[in-house]
């Protein structure tokens, strides 16, 4: 065992999304256990336990179970699970039941059969809002709520594409025992869907290269059928002699191959159906068209392959259900133990893949069909001799007229037939049962979690080097959890946490550093960092602190612990300047470096306490004459107070200062009297700054405070960037402001924005969307925060001017009490505003003006009415799904909380 995990052994074990309690003592026993089988070179199979998160695709199948049985969705979660096991229905509980014959401990979570979740919910006392609108976020809800409640290893979820994005990472914020999160799919799927996601499996091998890349392992798992379904004989008294059934194509634009195959066979064939068709009433004169051109080709069966091929060029996407041209042969689909009924009693059952399946197969229909004794015809694939033999185990067809032809021929060759039927059933029986699967997916999980905690940190290391934050989170999360004791790994996890903003999971992997490697100036730096941007400021000092305490010359430090100060009051409520300046003088005193003593400085300027600050300005060339830096900053901020003689004296100190060091100075720097703007420089005057997330009111109250203080256009500047040297060294802002807004908000006005971009979508324009939930999803999270360099830090914009003591004016306080909010902003600054100009000035710019073009806007860029909309708080519900908004609330929760937006 490693020294920090000797050093851990008598303490409790702290994991991320569950600092201490019953459930991390079992997660933190769980994962010394796993290793301490690792090292010794056992199995992990007894220790390992596995979820199953099944997505129910048959809803239409599920609403019959509960119209035959009334009273079923009043009944108790066990029961009314019991019942839809017994249907049979989808998977049904195949999976765990596999697992368990396999001697691996599992359960099955049925994740949107809403009926019996709520009954588990409401078994469990979990509150719900049950509001129909809410239905997603309450599955969800329940979902990680049954997971933690199982406390697994492992979590396979079936269908990824079906989910909500992001499930994976759900289910690790909310469920600290899982290591291990694989995801199954059977589509292309979204990277959005497959964060917190460790590996994939797909159903057939031409989605395999269509995913993230090489730092996902994908591999290829087939469909299996659960032994319990089909008969354990073959029966060859068949009273059907050819069966399909399944989706027909219409109503789906990926199965237009299957619609026409089929509709070849129906002409010419004696194939029944059993379809599941959804259509628009498609337009009598293509009813009319589709019925002449079947009635033609039935009539004239050696011109049936041109007239259908016309057809389909004249009208590609199906639309016109095959129930309607051969009512007589078609039936409604079935499900469940009707469906097994049904291929029990097939002589051959017909199968047909979907368009993007690309040449490759692998459906669940190859071995269903088979397991049930029936003879397989089945579309040819590259990858069919991998599970059958495909002319003695089933038969492969390329194409209708193929497919026709060899109807024909097993129609008309029982032995054959009965030959082949059997031969594809024993295949089915030893090779593509569940059970092999879950054994497949068992070997799966014990290999990932046998990886060795240093083998697992070496990944992490090298993805974190390439830029990769999400893929080295799990890896540093898998390193932990085989050695708890690693503090390296823990502070890897939180530096790669903090990155992706998730403070509270950061915070959590640094105390468990800590614990494990004790004091440390860098962590406990780092930790306080995160403690301050949570506004816990307190706890933050006493960590700078300790910090501070272990390296006193630590230069990084000063700054920090003033910024943890400041935020106290939010950015707002002004510090005691005595205090501040006393904490400043100790800590240039003790750190011995003149750059502790500007910062803190800096941070004093704009904070308004300006004779302080200047008192440590000077100090700092005191304590280094040789340093034209310190007086080319002191210069600027003269320039800012109006004292300009004082501004150009400094500034020719640092040149000469230069030139002796030949130190290259900013090209702004060492200006002349003559070069200084007399009216802009003079005392109150210059430039003020607003600062905000585009659409949060900006351009608002830069007008409203060129309004209330009658400066011309052009004195009040705007900008959506985060804090920069550019804009601290600037000697013509005189005062700044922190404009923010809910983020929810603000992502519907940015869709609304752009009436232009949208209109232009019908033309290819990209980045244009047709609702809200579009734009956030394809362009605001992959390519907006992006543009304005926020990406992943959405905290940084309005953070780094907050540290300096820019006050923060939120757009609800500013739509709500306007006045009030100016009235304060002003006190802040030291500017004095008559209240009664203030009221007026509101009035004109109100946003009702504002809409109407009955104000003139003189501070901000061009814009018309149309930039103004509806200026509302909380019209975010109207616009966006609660799968979004639950998304965004999970995604950006610390800077919601920070700027008070949770629980809005």
């Amino acid at each position: 065992m490693p020294a920090a995990a000797a050093r851990m052994s008598n303490k409790p074990v702290v994991h991320l999304g569950d600092l201490g309690g019953e459930q991390g003592d079992r997660t933190g026993r769980r994962a010394a256990g796993a290793k301490r089988a690792f090292a010794e070179g056992q199995t992990l199979n007894t220790d390992v336990s596995i979820v199953f998160l099944t997505y129910i695709a048959y809803n239409s199948a599920i609403a019959e179970l509960y119209r035959a049985e009334p009273g079923l969705a009043g009944r108790s979660f066990a029961e009314q699970r019991r019942r839809y096991v017994d249907s049979w229905i989808g998977y049904s509980d195949g999976f765990s039941h596999a697992m368990t014959r396999i001697g691996r401990r599992c359960h099955q979570i049925f994740f949107n059969l809403w009926s019996i979740q709520a009954a588990w919910a409401r078994e469990h006392g979990l509150a719900l809002s049950r509001a129909p609108a809410d239905r997603s976020r309450d599955l969800l809800k329940i979902a990680l709520a049954q997971i933690k409640a199982e406390g697994p290893d492992a979590v396979y979820i079936q269908g990824i594409e079906a989910y909500p994005a992001g499930l994976g990472t759900q289910i690790r914020a909310h469920c600290p025992s899982v290591r291990l999160v694989i995801a199954a799919s059977g589509f292309e799927t979204k990277p959005a869907h497959l964060g917190g996601v460790d590996a994939l499996t797909v159903a057939t091998p031409s989605l395999r290269p269509r995913f993230v890349g090489p730092e996902l392992p994908v591999r290829v798992l087939y469909h299996g059928v659960d032994p319990r379904r089909v008969a354990g004989r073959l029966d060859h008294g068949r009273s059907i002699p050819a069966v399909f059934t399944g989706s027909s194509g219409v109503g789906w634009p990926s199965h237009g191959e299957r619609y026409w195959t089929l509709m070849r066979l129906m002409i010419d064939a004696p194939l029944r159906c059993w379809l599941y068709e959804v259509a628009d009433d498609p337009p009598a004169e293509v009813v009319e068209a589709f019925s002449h051109a079947v009635a033609e080709a039935g009539r004239r069966p050696e011109a049936a392959a041109g007239l259908l091929a016309k057809l389909r060029q004249s009208d590609p996407t199906p639309r016109v259900p095959l129930a309607r041209l051969f009512g007589d042969r078609c039936a409604p689909p079935v499900f469940g133990r009707a469906l097994f009924a049904l291929l029990a009693q097939a002589g051959i059952v017909v199968n047909s893949h979907v368009d993007v399946a690309r040449g490759d197969v692998g459906n669940l229909r190859l071995f269903e069909a088979t397991a049930a004794g029936a003879c397989l015809l089945t579309d040819h694939g590259a990858n069919l001799p991998a599970l059958f033999d495909p002319e003695t185990e089933v038969v492969g067809y390329r194409g209708p007229e193929d497919c026709l032809a060899r109807l024909r021929w097993l129609l008309d060759d029982e032995p054959a037939r009965r030959r082949i039927a059997e031969a594809g059933w024993r295949r089915t029986a030893r090779d593509h049962t569940l059970e092999r699967r879950c054994a497949e997916i068992a070997e799966l999980v014990e290999t990932l979690l046998r990886r060795p905690a240093a083998r697992w940190f070496a990944e992490g290391e090298a993805a974190r080097g390439t830029g990769e934050p999400a893929l080295a989170e799990r890896r540093y999360r898998h390193a932990v959890a085989f050695d708890p004791g690693q503090g390296r790994a823990w502070h890897r996890l939180g530096n790669v946490l903090k990155a992706q903003d998730q403070l509270a999971a950061a915070e959590g992997a640094y105390r468990c550093a800590w614990r494990c490697d004790g004091d440390n100036p860098e962590l406990l730096r780092q930790l306080g960092n995160v403690l301050r941007q949570r506004l816990r400021c307190d706890e933050a000092l006493a960590v700078y602190d300790r910090a501070l305490a272990c390296a006193p010359d630590d230069t990084t430090l000063g700054p920090q612990i003033a910024f943890a100060l400041l935020a106290k009051g939010r950015g707002w409520t002004p510090t005691d300047d005595a205090t501040l300046a006393a904490r400043a003088q100790a800590l240039a005193d003790a750190g011995g470096a003149p750059a502790v003593r500007v910062d803190l400085a800096d941070v004093l300027f704009w904070r308004g306490a300006a004779d302080q600050a200047l008192d440590h300005y000077r100090r700092a060339i005191a304590d280094t004459p040789a340093e034209p830096v310190h007086r080319y900053t002191i210069g600027h901020r003269l320039a800012l107070l109006g004292e300009a003689g004082a501004a150009c004296a400094a500034w020719r100190e640092a040149a000469a200062v230069a030139a002796e060091t030949r130190w290259t100075p900013p090209a702004a720097a060492f200006r002349t009297p003559a070069a200084l703007p007399p009216a802009e420089l003079a005392a109150g005057d210059g430039i003020l700054l607003t600062a905000g997330y585009p659409k949060s009111g900006n351009v608002w109250l830069s007008n409203l405070l060129a309004a209330c203080l009658d400066l011309p256009p052009g004195r009040v500047a705007m900008t959506h960037d985060p804090l920069h040297g550019g804009v601290i060294g600037n000697p013509y802002i005189v005062r700044a402001v922190v404009v923010v807004r809910d983020l929810r908000d603000v992502i519907v006005s940015l869709f609304h924005n752009w009436p232009a971009r949208r209109a232009r979508l019908r033309r290819g324009v990209p980045f244009a969307y047709e609702t809200a939930d579009q734009m956030y999803q394809s362009f605001f999270l992959q390519h907006h925060l992006r543009q304005i360099d926020l990406h992943p830090h959405l905290e940084a914009l309005p953070e780094g001017y907050v540290d300096h003591g820019v006050p923060v004016v939120r757009y609800e306080d500013l739509n709500r009490q306007p006045v009030d909010s100016l009235l304060a902003l002003f006190g802040h600054w030291r500017i004095a505003v008559n209240r009664e100009r203030i009221v007026r000035e509101v009035e004109r710019f109100s946003l009702a003006n504002l809409r109407t073009g009955r104000t003139t806007l003189s501070q901000a860029p061009p814009v018309g009415p149309h930039h103004f909309r509806r200026g509302v708080a909380g019209g975010f519900r109207d616009e966006l799904t609660p799968a979004t908004i639950a998304d965004i609330e999970r995604r950006f929760a610390d800077y919601l909380a920070r700027w008070g937006y949770v629980g809005t």
